[in-house]
């Protein structure tokens, strides 16, 4: 997997396939959980909380949105921030539960992941860390590479982009079968077998070809990524995903994609 994270807005000419999990889905297909977070988190809600300790707030609001929040102590313990000594004030009326939780959470530079079920509180490089690398659950035969991304982007609440200049390659069919593997895995060999790469951009994983995989990925970078050892230094590059592990020849796991 590529990385390349850039400060801004991230745009591409043209109407961008995003395929997040914010995309209404299917009349006949069942919200997934990632989705049911997502909707929890855009009620509108009323909630007031002053020098309250932030798992005490956090427990506020699952009170009220129904969701579970587990704080990340040992990334927050990491940046020398452990949860019962920041106290948080909010008073909000009518305002949707995701921007309440923003609010509390921007007053310490903290951010968080919905992985499946649950909202983790925690800083905001683990908060991708977390996203792209939650474990997923494939099994297609002959399934266009569009409608796996999308699968994807829907079970994770995950922002997946194919190239819009690559419509064609959208609709090839391919095979998979994989269990618990991270996301960035399932969209790299999603990719690769419609002869594709994919990209990180920021939060986003941006499914493109490899020429543009590679451009973006020697663009600068702005994020120090947590790996299991620590933070990196800032600018350096993991070649795969945020986990740091080393680039490796992908094994032919299916048969090349052909169009449909």
């Amino acid at each position: 997997m590529h990385r390349a994270d850039f400060r801004g807005t991230f745009k591409l000419a043209g109407c961008v396939w995003i395929l997040a999990a914010t995309v209404a889905s299917a009349a006949d297909d069942p919200p997934t959980e990632a989705e049911v977070v997502r909707q929890a988190l855009d009620r509108p809600i009323t909630l007031e909380a002053a020098e309250r300790p932030l798992s005490v707030f956090l427990d506020q609001l699952r009170e009220v949105t129904r969701v579970t929040f587990v704080v990340d102590r040992p990334a927050l313990l990491s940046v020398n921030a452990p949860d019962e000594a920041m106290p948080v004030s909010v008073s909000q009326k009518n305002v949707k539960a995701r921007n309440i939780l923003q609010m509390a959470l921007d007053q310490y530079n903290l951010s968080y992941a919905i992985v499946r079920q649950t909202v983790i509180v925690t800083t905001p490089e683990q908060a991708i860390y977390r996203q792209i690398r939650q474990p997923v659950t494939l099994r297609h035969d002959q399934v266009s590479l569009r409608v796996v991304l999308r699968e994807l982007a829907r079970k994770t609440g995950t922002n997946i982009v194919l190239d819009p200049r690559l419509k064609k390659e959208g609709e090839f069919s391919i095979s998979l079968e994989l269990e618990e593997v991270p996301l960035e895995v399932a969209v790299q060999l999603a990719a690769e077998l419609a002869n594709l790469s994919a990209v990180q951009v920021g939060n986003v994983l941006f499914v493109t070809t490899l020429e543009r995989a590679q451009r973006l990925n020697a663009g600068p970078s702005v994020l120090s990524p947590v790996t299991d050892d620590g933070p990196r230094d800032r600018g350096v590059v993991a070649p795969i995903g945020m986990g740091g592990v080393q680039a490796v020849p992908l094994p032919a796991i299916q048969q090349r994609a052909k169009p449909e």
